[in-house]
């Protein structure tokens, strides 16, 4: 008697908390068809890739977004650029090659301040509208609920022939200026295999890395095993990637942080579920392994029966290209070179391939670092240039919904038409998580809605 009892109510239990879980997504799912038709009835346009309202990538910047902490402010931020009319969403910044967060604010701060988190440094793939008296514009945006305390900001501007792309290095610490028929001519791999199954290269990654290609969407701890072949030693090789998605979306953070519950009852609900067929112990396991972890793809080379770490790359919302060195030993005596890559979050492996390039010390390409001349922030509308013009441990404070206009100016000639502008955006800081008192209201997130609609 008892034991039916129990069972009921276990069995109770189980589908009340599936509930729980379920409605809230629902909700949202059928709050997001209706963007989409309201969309088609307003007569809005498309953005370029017709994302959704949970999707990470918007082709359309949230330019206005309302003012966050009563005007401080802090996260991951994000970069949009001015293109004359409107800005443009970016991608996200203030990346590091030893990740420069941590949910704790005194942990991340130390991290930073002991030297432990480096700069990032981004290629901008938008053109900025350049203003006749030299001057282009960013915008930073809080979407993440996390705070941002960002130390120092840079734009460089590196001139260079038309024929030449510049790459950063995943450490995120050098440039790199390399003819496109080299990138075009990257070894590709010649045999894969995705979670232990074999795969075919050309219907993964095509003819060449610059084509365009399906490449390979992994989840948490899934893996790609990679064989080159014809790789020479001794001849500088890097490891070219072409990355994006980085695993989470603004949207579904702000969910969890809104409603801290979501969480907690998607992790009781799995751990419930396993505890019925595997016994109490395994309920933790959600709790451990869906946790937030590093945000990578780790790369190991194969030395005689072993795999080695040799680096990672950090996948950001959307694509970007990162170079990699390869160590001399990952090269065996008949020109192979046996890659793992581990994966850590959802990302997305566009192109791969090894290319050699021997720097060019006679530097063809100029750099000229642009000056900060405004970073007005929208909640207290004070210009922090000054504030952010050196890596001084004086930071500015930026949390969910805040946003910074910055203005840039070069003091050289900007009509070069025989060559090529790539700007590149360097920040130094850190982040953590989105203390209680700056959390977005549920009120901000229909107000989200509104965005997305006008997008």
């Amino acid at each position: 008697m008892f034991k039916k009892i129990f069972r009921f109510l276990r069995f109770s239990v189980l589908i009340v908390s599936f509930l729980f879980l379920l409605l809230p997504f629902m909700f949202f799912s059928v709050l997001n068809k209706g963007v989409k038709k309201a969309k088609h009835l307003l007569g809005f346009k498309k953005s370029a890739d017709d994302q959704s309202f949970f999707d990470d990538i918007d082709n359309q910047a949230w330019a206005d977004m309302p003012g966050g902490g009563g005007g401080g402010g802090g996260s991951t931020p994000f970069l949009a650029v001015w293109n004359g009319k409107e800005y443009i969403f970016e991608n996200d910044i203030l990346f590091s090659a030893n990740d420069n967060y941590s949910p704790s604010l005194i942990k991340s701060k130390i991290r930073y301040e002991s030297g432990f988190c480096g700069p990032d440094l981004y290629k901008i793939k938008t053109n900025p509208k350049i203003s006749e008296t030299g001057e282009i514009k960013f915008q930073m945006q809080e979407r993440d609920p996390e705070e941002s305390f960002i130390d120092h900001l840079k734009v460089f501007r590196v001139t260079h022939e038309k024929n030449r792309e510049i790459l950063v290095d995943n450490k995120y610490e050098k440039f790199y200026s390399l003819e496109k028929n080299k990138i075009e001519k990257a070894i590709l791999p010649e045999q894969i295999s995705i979670n232990g199954k074999k795969a075919e290269p050309e219907k993964i990654f095509g003819k060449s890395f610059l084509e365009e290609s399906n490449g390979i969407r992994l989840r948490y701890r899934q893996n790609v095993l990679l064989s080159f072949k014809g790789v020479k030693s001794g001849k500088n090789n890097h490891l070219i990637l072409k990355v994006q998605e980085r695993g989470w979306s603004p949207v579904a953070k702000t969910l969890f942080t809104v409603f801290p519950a979501t969480r907690f009852l998607a992790f009781a609900f799995a751990g419930f579920v396993l505890s019925w067929f595997f016994g109490t112990a395994a309920s933790i396991l959600p709790f451990i392994i869906l946790q937030d972890g590093n945000k990578s793809i780790n790369l190991f080379y194969k030395n005689r029966n072993s795999f080695k770490f040799f680096g990672s790359v950090h996948p950001r919302m959307k694509e970007s290209v990162e170079l990699v060195s390869i160590p001399e030993q990952a090269i065996s005596a008949d020109g192979r070179v046996d890659l793992n890559l581990e994966w850590t979050r959802t990302h997305h492996l566009v192109s791969i391939g090894i290319i050699d390039f021997v720097e060019d010390k006679s530097r063809n390409y100029e750099i000229e670092e642009l000056k900060l001349i405004k970073a007005i922030h929208n909640g207290n509308g004070k210009n922090h240039a000054s504030l952010l013009g050196s890596r001084d441990l004086n930071y500015l404070h930026t949390v969910q919904g805040d946003t910074v206009d910055l203005v840039f100016r070069s003091q050289t000639n900007n009509d070069k038409n025989d060559k090529r502008y790539t700007y590149l955006f360097s920040a130094s800081g850190f982040y953590t998580d989105l203390r209680p008192q700056y959390q977005i209201s549920f009120k901000n997130l229909f107000w989200l809605l509104k965005e997305e609609i006008k997008a």
